[in-house]
């Protein structure tokens, strides 16, 4: 018995061995990563500010995370009441709030960034899938409020948001469908604009499934996948029906801010839409060098045909992301959940001037539903 246990222990030692050796290189770059998000959180301002009198969302965070009961006793305005899970986890933590909160968005951005690098991996090289990992770090710290404002803050959920966004990605171009059930479910409980991955699943599907694209097909890929969206349409409709908001001129300070009865009404959202009509292009344009800095004219190097695969599969989804520039306020730190469609193209452009710059400017075609189907290797 000793000698076969000591075999055991020898075999689980060479495997391991085996594994750090085969992705010593990931291991090199996300404790690099690591190292450089520790570095972000020691460096940026610790000074936690709470509005708790002020018409700011992570008041009402905070409320939840301390007591996640409030949202059936009309103490929390919509459409925050509905974004219950990153608070209760914080609420199951054994730590203050505060802690419990930077735990999370520490832990998430960590997990996106090696997220981000096994989804670019699908179609990319080590190299340059490292490549994006190192576009989100620069991102982190010259995009608006990516970064900065959850760990100043303290009391926000995006983090969490952003790390449900890349994992549905990652689901989707996997064509894991049941992962993507689970992930599109916590990720609408956190914030309901996770839905917008649904067009991406249902494309990806489709285009991945069907050899003959027609009307007809469309919708039979609809009926056949609706089940894995389901669970998370109907989480949305309940949530909507046994919690309670506060309405907003119920609350003293919103609805001097606001104006208007509810954050979410017809007339929010016209009067809103109207102050933005005033200077559109200014607007898209400031904020998506507000959120992208200068990498997104990567993308502009990209072929025809990359174009086009990735406007069939990113196009409506990238659309409804700046739809929200009309209807939101925070304004840049809403186009942030378009960032692995922006990382990735913006990639695949660099890549293709890298090799005209070596002589070798044939660039791959990539059909962005499924990954390639060559051996990806390390340039």
């Amino acid at each position: 018995m000793e000698r076969i246990k000591i075999i055991q222990e020898n075999l689980f030692i060479r495997n391991l061995k085996e594994i750090v050796y085969r992705n010593r290189f990931e291991i090199f770059i996300f404790s690099l990563y690591l190292f450089y998000l520790i570095i972000l959180r020691l460096v940026i301002p610790t000074e936690y500010i709470l509005y708790s009198e002020e018409e700011y969302d992570w008041e009402f965070y905070y409320m939840m995370s301390r007591d996640i009961t409030v949202i059936f006793k009309r103490q929390v305005v919509k459409p925050f009441c509905y974004r219950v899970f990153c608070p209760f986890l914080v609420y199951l933590l054994p730590f203050n709030p505060l802690f419990g909160f930077s735990l999370i968005s520490l832990m998430s951005f960590l997990i996106i960034g090696i997220m981000l690098y096994y989804t670019l991996r699908l179609h990319l090289s080590k190299v340059y899938s490292a490549g994006g990992l190192a576009i989100l770090c620069i991102l982190m710290v010259s995009s608006h409020e990516f970064v900065r404002m959850p760990f100043y803050i303290g009391f926000m959920i995006d983090p969490l948001v952003f790390l449900f966004f890349i994992c549905c990605f990652y689901a989707i171009l996997t064509s894991n469908k049941k992962m993507y059930m689970i992930f599109l479910f916590f990720g609408v409980l956190t914030k309901e604009s996770v839905v917008l991955t649904i067009p991406a699943f249902i494309l990806c599907t489709f285009y991945r499934e069907q050899e003959i694209i027609t009307y007809k097909r469309f919708f039979i890929t609809i009926y056949k996948n609706i089940k894995y969206i389901m669970p998370s349409i109907f989480i949305l409709l309940i949530m909507r029906v046994v919690v309670l908001p506060l309405p907003i001129n119920e609350h003293p300070h919103w609805y001097e801010f606001y104006n208007y009865d509810d954050y979410l009404s017809i007339g929010f959202f016209i009067a809103v839409i109207q102050e933005h009509l005033n200077d559109p292009l200014s607007l898209i344009l400031g904020c998506t060098i507000f959120s992208w800095s200068i990498f997104f004219f990567f993308a502009f190097f990209n072929t025809k045909k990359n174009w086009m695969n990735w406007l069939k599969i990113y196009g409506f989804f990238m659309l409804c992301v700046y739809l929200q520039l009309f209807v939101g306020a925070h304004i840049p730190r809403l186009l942030l959940i378009g960032n692995y469609p922006v990382i990735l193209f913006s990639i695949l452009g660099y890549k293709r001037i890298i090799d005209h710059i070596l002589g070798n400017p044939k660039q791959d075609e990539i059909q962005f539903f499924k990954p390639l189907d060559k051996k990806l290797g390390f340039i």
